[in-house]
């Protein structure tokens, strides 16, 4: 094969400058910000994604250097000691990181709306300190959460965090109302905190109880009809 160019007037064969030989190369090779990767898929199957990916990240910790969460600097096998190859890292991705960011978003969102809570009732009560007492709640409701998570096996899922976002609705709009009436009662009939508080809680406990109770069994109905579409439908072929 002749190689030819306008500065020089004989061609020279390519056997000069070059050496031809076969080799195994990849049929495809993947990109991510213009850098060549390798994928390696992997499915879970009767555990949580997080667990699982704790179990990956143990067994890369041991072939890399750890730089940020789900990322991973590969040392150089075939150097001495454990030195780190630069320009290369080993990044979890797929549905972990999507779980990640929906994690965070949903953090980042949850304290947003907590203090934008906290200042409507501020404005609502016009006190600091009551809106406190409301908030107070949320943390007993948790326990129940907590409690329930541990006694089902439920991981910590998007729809767990949903039904927690629910929970927080209902406790701070019924702690409101239970707090309101009770410092209507202090002022219309003179009683004392305990007394006006016992009195709001006997008065309000029908209301309240409806609401949580109409409130869980949607959502057990909603986690149930969410179940039965995730199952996998048989069918049946005719002999």
């Amino acid at each position: 094969m002749p190689i030819n160019s306008i500065t020089q007037k004989k061609s020279i064969p390519l056997r000069n400058v070059a050496e031809l030989r076969r080799a195994n190369v990849p049929a495809e090779v993947m990109h991510q910000n213009l850098q060549a990767t390798i994928d390696l898929t992997m499915g879970v199957h009767g555990r949580d994604l997080g667990h699982v990916a704790d179990d990956v990240a143990d067994v890369v910790a041991q072939f890399g250097e750890a730089k940020g969460r789900g990322v991973w600097i590969p040392y150089d096998l075939g150097s001495h000691g454990q030195r780190t190859l630069v320009g290369s890292e080993i990044t979890l991705s797929g549905e972990y990181s999507r779980m990640q960011d929906t994690f965070r978003n949903l953090g980042v969102g949850f304290l947003l709306a907590t203090l934008l809570i906290y200042f409507l009732m501020v404005a609502l009560f016009k006190s600091w300190l009551t809106p406190l007492v409301i908030l107070f709640a949320v943390p007993i409701g948790l326990v129940g959460v907590i409690t329930m998570l541990f006694v089902t096996g439920t991981a910590l899922n998007v729809q767990s965090l949903l039904g927690v976002i629910f929970m927080v609705g209902i406790v701070v709009s019924n702690t409101v109302l239970l707090t309101d009436f009770a410092q209507h009662l202090r002022k219309q009939e003179g009683l004392s905190p305990t007394e006006a508080i016992v009195k709001a809680a006997s008065v309000r406990v029908r209301p309240v109880v409806m609401t949580a109770l109409a409130t869980f069994f949607a959502l057990l109905r909603w986690r149930w009809a969410w179940a039965a579409a995730a199952r996998p439908t048989r069918r049946w072929a005719a002999p």
